[in-house]
């Protein structure tokens, strides 16, 4: 049987008020010694707060809800994310559910008014970076969902990574090195479906062309028309290392990326004349040498992202103006180089 406040406060020779007012962060307007009853009493009594009535008695339900799509490459959810989101929310003893539904449901009136509560959820933490149905967001609107977007960059209610600013910090890095032929190489999207995916392609490039220019440098984009799968990155990077002189340095899009380019590099036998940076979440250490890496904070965006949220649902406000996440440069760990020479003693000094 659940222990009662009345319990505690016959144990504690106390009132009941007395009881409720310790336990709800109220305990100043009381001695040290009547504070001291009181908790010892909980822990003798094994006292548990029953969170759920807690919630309703605020109007609360201690919970949020990660709202992702069906479609996985639209909701890419990093574990630093995930972490991110998971220990910010439990510091104000809050959950996290979540939601993957399909866009019929996201852009019905009807499902879309009734959300919170179907979800028993406080608020929404949109994990839906691009493709999304502008209806959603109308929807979300009109019906004044507390709701924050992540990874998305919009005109207000969302926490984003800078990518600009990362791509600039990428070229501004091998420009300080004195490298002056650094190509952007990007094979997650071409030429020709550049528009329907994230906006960090874009961006990525922006600041990279920005740096290059302010430099006094001329700008060189490798983008095929279409996506280029994994399975044809060696080959696409052979053919135009083939095709031209090689570049000093290179600004990758991707860590993922940065495999295929490294092999295509080493069989031209670039050596010490080449280096590479790349974006990810944590610092990249790649088996054919170290890189530097852009570092986009992802722990820091969900950081950041509940913040926000919180923000929303307490204030009641109806718009909040972007954050934006800014991007570190993690340069390679000298170790990760000795480790290297050990395994491959040709590779040049």
């Amino acid at each position: 049987m659940p222990v009662t406040l009345k319990q505690i406060a016959e144990q504690a020779n106390c009132s009941v008020m007395t009881v409720s007012n310790v336990l709800n962060n109220k305990g100043d307007m009381y001695r040290p010694e009547m504070r001291r009853r009181v908790l010892e009493a909980t822990k003798r009594l094994g006292y548990r707060p029953n969170a759920a009535a807690r919630a309703t008695r605020a109007g609360r339900c201690g919970n949020v809800t990660l709202l992702s799509s069906v479609h996985d490459e639209q909701s890419n959810l990093p574990t630093g994310l995930l972490g991110g989101l998971q220990e910010s929310l439990a510091q104000h003893d809050l959950r996290l559910s979540f939601a993957r539904l399909p866009d019929e449901k996201l852009t019905d009136p009807q499902y879309m008014m009734k959300l919170l509560r179907l979800w028993s959820a406080d608020g929404i933490l949109v994990n839906y970076t691009h493709g999304y149905p502008l209806r959603m967001i109308e929807l979300i609107e009109q019906y004044r969902l507390p709701a924050i977007w992540l990874n998305c960059r919009l005109e207000y209610d969302c926490v984003f990574p800078d990518d600009v600013a990362a791509g600039r910090l990428a070229a501004e890095h091998l420009i300080g090195k004195g490298l002056n032929r650094i190509a952007f190489v990007d094979y997650a999207a071409g030429w020709k479906d550049l528009d329907q995916m994230h906006y960090s392609l874009k961006d990525r490039q922006e600041g990279y062309e920005q740096a290059m220019r302010d430099a006094g440098l001329e700008p060189w984009v490798v983008r095929e028309d279409y996506h280029v799968s994994g399975s044809d990155r060696l080959a696409v990077s052979q053919r135009w290392l083939e095709d031209c002189d090689p570049p000093q340095g290179v600004v990758a899009y991707s860590g993922a990326q940065s495999v295929e380019l490294a092999m295509a590099v080493r069989g031209r036998q670039l050596g010490r004349d080449y280096d590479m940076v790349v974006f990810a979440d944590r610092r990249i250490t790649m088996a054919s040498g170290p890189v530097a890496t852009v570092v986009i904070p992802q722990w820091r965006l969900g950081e950041q992202g509940t913040a926000a949220l919180l923000q929303k649902i307490e204030s009641q406000q109806a718009r909040l103006a972007p954050v934006t996440i800014q991007p570190e440069l993690a340069l390679p760990d000298p170790e990760d180089e000795g480790r290297q020479k050990e395994k491959d003693p040709s590779r040049p000094s």
